[in-house]
């Protein structure tokens, strides 16, 4: 009997599942997020460079459409995705990480603890609250990936090419930003 109604259990959660939209299990659901997410071969490793790659991305643009959170809360993020396999770029609401790595979940489109990379996981030591916009300063949150998916080194920003309506904009490994008219 025990065994029947676990199986039961189970077909039902997976009928309720199906019922609702995965973005409704998911607290914090940002579809502007998502819309901005973007891959990247790295991330900025210093607040100089967060900041050059922040204006590039523009998220303040896109902070005033977003109903995802206040105007000013919605900003530029670079950090690894969960599945530890990619770095992304996106726009996003700010969110506090509880001495994790932080992360984007593409599946909830939201900023969010790595889990499995705490404190012992990764050479730096931090073990306080911080906001997600500041994973740059932890870079080897990037380690996992940059071993993965790129072949440069995780203290490295290798900046990439940004299209935008009007021109391309190549910003070099100096963080000097040469606009292509």
């Amino acid at each position: 009997m025990g065994r029947r109604f676990g199986v039961l259990k189970s077909i039902t959660l997976l009928m309720v599942l199906n019922l609702y939209p995965y973005s409704a299990l998911c607290d914090r659901y940002c579809e502007w997020s998502k819309k901005s997410m973007t891959i990247a071969s790295s991330c900025p490793t210093n607040k100089e460079k967060f900041e050059t790659a922040s204006k590039i991305k523009d998220c303040e643009s896109v902070a005033e459409k977003q109903n995802c959170t206040e105007k000013s809360k919605f900003k530029y993020h670079c950090v690894i995705n969960e599945l530890e396999d990619k770095m992304v770029e996106v726009c996003a609401p700010v969110f506090y990480i509880q001495g994790y790595c932080t992360e984007y979940n593409i599946n909830c489109a939201r900023i969010q603890d790595h889990l499995y990379l705490r404190n012992g996981s990764i050479a730096d030591p931090f073990t306080s609250r911080y906001i997600s916009t500041d994973a740059y300063k932890f870079p080897n949150c990037y380690s996992l990936v940059s071993s993965k998916y790129s072949s440069s080194s995780p203290s490295s920003f290798i900046p990439t090419t940004v299209e935008t309506a009007n021109s391309s904009v190549n910003m070099p490994s100096d963080g000097d930003i040469t606009p292509n008219l």
